[in-house]
């Protein structure tokens, strides 16, 4: 019998959704209900929050997010595009 592990969050960063989705599948046969925590979404790094959280799928996601919100022009615009982007996936 496979122990199961009391780890709750992973760190993946969000450009490497392949890596993520490795990771995805290794974490879920050893940690129940694990959440995803990646950085790099946006403008800074690249990263983009639907394809982070499609890799990390079924399991909870949260995103980083800096200068892809404060370095934008309208920063209320890029937070609901980022909402619209991620909500799609969920």
């Amino acid at each position: 019998m496979q122990q199961r592990s009391e780890c709750k969050l992973l760190l993946s960063l969000a450009q490497r959704q392949q890596k993520s989705r490795n990771i995805a599948e290794i974490v879920s046969k050893t940690v129940s209900n694990p959440r995803f925590l990646f950085p790099g979404i946006g403008k800074g790094q690249g990263g983009d929050i639907a394809e982070a959280f499609k890799a990390a799928f079924p399991h909870k996601c949260s995103a980083i997010v800096g200068r892809g919100i404060y370095g934008a022009e309208d920063i209320n615009a890029a937070a609901i595009r980022l909402w619209e982007s991620a909500s799609a996936v969920l």
